[in-house]
């Protein structure tokens, strides 16, 4: 199995390539522009992890419907995972939103230290709660697409054997790095859609062709 430098050296190798094939990288990109439709770019990246070695560079995009239809798993399979911590966060949030923050208190208005402990602490714990469900779905997404069974997001068996596989450390270690590369770009994209929807294209080819990479390999996966 390959380490994380190389992991990540190859994976960028793999991107650069998109400027390969500029008419198909220009595709990739109006696709990603467009609400709803822009879900066959995930699907695009599906595709990227599904067929691994077999691709030397990002393939061209084709077979639409089913490219559309890959990506709105992945789409459910994230929004599963993400549905206790949003509840969380969002409770935590709508009290501090409805709930007026200040207490009267011997005639005086004074914040609620309560209220804000409370929502801050909600919060925490979402992104607490939230961490446990990204580590297991990450990988659950994973082995849902390599595998081609919707059913695996659920294997939790199977997904602690192959995280185990791969070694716990290196495993969390990558999560943490590919969030971080998300963040980053969010933060410098997210004034403008355009732009966002260009540089979503590179981060999608750049997270499937890693998320190939983390996965153990058909050596490793036979020893069992």
């Amino acid at each position: 199995m390959i380490n994380l430098s190389e992991n990540f050296s190859y994976s960028w190798n793999f991107l650069i390539k998109l400027f390969q094939d500029i008419g198909n990288l220009l595709i990739l990109i109006i696709l990603n522009v467009i609400p709803v439709v822009d879900v066959i770019i995930i699907g695009y990246g599906v595709r990227i992890i599904r067929e691994g070695d077999e691709l030397e560079r990002p393939p061209k995009i084709n077979e639409y419907g089913e490219a559309f239809i890959d990506g709105l798993k992945v789409v459910i399979a994230i929004f599963i995972y993400a549905l206790i911590p949003s509840v969380i966060a969002g409770v935590s949030i709508g009290l501090r939103m409805l709930i007026n923050p200040s207490i009267w208190i011997y005639g005086y208005f004074l914040p609620s230290i309560f209220l804000k402990t409370t929502v801050a602490l909600g919060l925490a714990i979402a992104a607490i709660v939230g961490f446990i469900p990204a580590i297991f779905g990450g990988m659950g997404i994973i082995h849902m697409i390599k595998t081609n069974d919707f059913g695996k997001i659920f294997a939790f068996t199977e997904i602690l054997s192959l995280i185990e596989k791969i070694g716990w450390t290196n495993y969390i270690i990558w999560l943490i790095i590919i969030f971080m590369i998300n963040l980053l770009i969010m933060s410098l994209i997210s004034s403008h859609y355009i732009i966002s929807a260009i540089i979503g294209v590179f981060y999608i080819v750049f997270t499937s062709r890693s998320a190939h990479y983390i996965y153990p390999k058909k050596e490793l996966l036979e020893e069992e």
